[in-house]
């Protein structure tokens, strides 16, 4: 019996607009130069390996990458539902506007903006609350890392365990 083809997923319009917008960033300094130009190739190469495009988005993207878009990157990124796509706009951008090697104004202008348009959205106290998780995380960790190695130098030897053992009786913690 013969399997069926793997479907491929359509491309979500957050993540189109991710990366028309994108595209408009690397229009920002007045020109899409050799690397931007490249990059957006594998990109697009990609998109089409994983995604089922449409030919109005395929057709769409290339104009984008031909000609600045008549959109700027903040009214695209208006479209940008997903808030792990709006995240990803933001860390795909900053790497985008040094692809060669300079920092223009308008591109600096753009990430500005982005990042201010990014934030009320985000939810600060479970932005909190998962930083504090992760430091509780990292500790007990760290302690039980400590405990394992304390007890493999114990181990190693009588004399290590004793010498160990009285160091921490005078509050010496030669594993810290």
């Amino acid at each position: 019996m013969q399997e069926a083809p793997h479907k491929k997923p359509q491309l979500s319009t957050s993540m189109f607009y991710m990366w028309r917008a994108l595209l408009a960033i690397a229009w920002a300094d007045g020109n899409c130069g050799k690397e931007e130009t490249a990059y957006f190739a594998k990109v697009f190469e990609n998109l089409a390996r994983y995604f089922d495009l449409s030919q109005e988005q395929r057709n769409t993207l290339a104009n984008d990458l031909e000609h600045p878009s008549e959109l700027e990157a903040l009214v695209l990124f208006s479209h940008i539902n997903d808030p792990d796509v709006r995240g990803k706009l933001i860390t795909f951008a900053h790497d985008l506007v040094m692809l060669d090697g300079e920092l223009h104004p308008n591109e600096e202008d753009i990430l500005r903006r982005l990042r201010l348009t990014e934030a009320p959205s985000l939810d600060r106290e479970a932005l909190k609350v998962e930083i504090q998780q992760i430091i509780v995380i990292g500790r007990e960790k760290r302690t039980q890392e400590k405990a394992d190695l304390r007890q493999e130098i114990r181990n190693m030897s009588p004399l290590y365990a004793a010498v160990d053992r009285l160091l921490m009786a005078f509050g010496i913690d030669v594993i810290d």
